[in-house]
């Protein structure tokens, strides 16, 4: 996986959940996606 596609992703994936669900949600994406390596 690029970085760019990681990128584009990541963007997806908090546009989604702000979009959907509660910002709790987001901060749980956010802390799974920087704890790959």
């Amino acid at each position: 996986v690029t970085d760019l596609m990681r990128r584009s992703v990541y963007r997806m994936r908090l546009r989604y959940s702000m979009n959907t669900k509660p910002s709790s949600v987001t901060l749980s994406n956010l802390s799974d996606l920087f704890r790959r390596p």
